[in-house]
């Protein structure tokens, strides 16, 4: 077993805070609750399953999906539903029960933005599903064509919502 695995085991059972590197924030202290580990990693990055959701802004908008094994890799995802609250990800049967989940409404749903342009997008091909009691989650490839892989979220040049206006569409 390596050092970092039984820091991250010590770390989670004393509920203490754990130290992570990252090259936009440099060493970070981040608490074991906010640690994901997604079965085959992200695509194009099946060898990194661990990683850090890091709030990114006071409204919960945006967080970063920090890989805790390369400081390099990280993520800027988003909830669809504060900007599509009709977006849910179709999950057969083995895939719930791949999460330990037993219905879809457990479970929590994270995209990739991307910046393209004037606009933010969200990658609706490849959802992020995840089990939030256990923290597990797994990265989907959607075949359904009702889906973008550059699905628009917001235009930079308009004023973003609050959290409370999201709430309301």
């Amino acid at each position: 077993m390596s050092d970092g695995v039984i820091q991250d085991g010590l770390a989670a059972l004393k509920g203490v805070d754990m130290k992570i590197d990252s090259s936009r924030f440099g060493p970070i202290e981040v608490d074991p609750q906010r640690l994901i580990t997604l079965s085959g990693g992200l695509l194009g990055y099946a060898n990194h399953e661990r990683y850090a959701l890091i709030e990114s802004d006071s409204d919960g908008f945006f967080f970063w999906l920090q890989s805790t094994e390369d400081a390099r890799l990280a993520f800027v995802v988003t909830d669809p539903a504060l900007f599509l609250p009709a977006y849910r990800p179709p999950l057969r049967r083995e895939q719930l029960n791949d999460l330990g989940l037993t219905s879809a409404a457990e479970a929590q749903t994270l995209v990739i933005v991307n910046k393209h342009h004037n606009t933010l997008t969200g990658n609706l091909k490849g959802p992020i599903v995840i089990d939030p009691q256990r923290r597990v989650g797994r990265q989907l490839v959607l075949a359904e064509a009702r889906y973008s892989a550059k699905h628009v979220l917001i235009h930079l040049d308009a004023k973003a919502p609050t959290r409370k206006e999201a709430a309301l569409v």
